[in-house]
């Protein structure tokens, strides 16, 4: 069932993340030892986990969405196909559902701006309309889910070098292409394929009205 799904996406992520965070807390005691340590790095290793993981699953997001976007999607459907149809593609809204089930409560522990907040609790609103209603608009799901994650990758990286000065001053080039990155990403995802794609969106809510 769809709740069973989530509940196993969920699993998989918190296992997930628990390897990554023991990994990010061995790596910063190492630091430590060896007297590199900071006071920032010692305050923040389930941030720093927190972004490792965020930056894994808007990868698999983003794969998953282009996948599916390109290669599965048929260039014709009919209105009531886009509106109800595509059952194959619950896994987009399944894990992202238990993506912000996760991300929700492990944000609010590190201190995620309140803004951030609202968006998870958007996306699972959201989520859970392509994932339990009949009219789930799942034909939209590898775009809407999937493919504009493409653009969160370089934002989590451009993130890491803005939150840690002496990273970014270290390697500037790198610091840079992940901007620029970001930049391009954002035009082309949530701009230019964001308007074709939404306005198809309200047309159809607008039929099933």
């Amino acid at each position: 069932s769809t709740v069973r799904s989530i509940a196993t996406c969920l699993m998989g992520l918190c296992i997930l993340h628990l390897l990554i965070h023991s990994t990010v807390r061995g790596f910063v005691g190492a630091q430590s030892t060896s007297g590199n340590d900071s006071k920032q790095n010692r305050r923040t290793p389930l941030q720093n986990s927190y972004k490792a993981t965020s930056l894994v699953m808007n990868g698999l997001l983003a794969g998953i969405g282009i996948y599916h976007f390109y290669f599965t999607l048929p260039n014709m459907s009919t209105p009531t196909e886009r509106i109800e149809g595509h059952e194959e593609l619950l896994i987009l809204p399944c894990i992202i559902i238990a993506y912000n089930l996760w991300a929700l409560p492990t944000g609010l522990l590190i201190g995620e701006p309140t803004e951030m907040i609202i968006h998870h609790i958007a996306v699972l609103i959201v989520g859970s309309l392509a994932a339990f209603f009949t009219n789930g608009f799942r034909y939209h799901a590898p775009f809407f889910f999937g493919l504009i994650e493409t653009s969160s990758v370089p934002l989590v990286l451009m993130n890491l070098f803005r939150e840690n000065p002496d990273l970014d001053a270290k390697h500037p080039v790198a610091s840079l292409a992940t901007a620029l990155c970001f930049a391009i990403s954002f035009l082309v995802t949530r701009v230019f394929m964001w308007l074709p794609q939404a306005a198809d969106f309200i047309r159809l809510s607008g039929m099933l009205a």
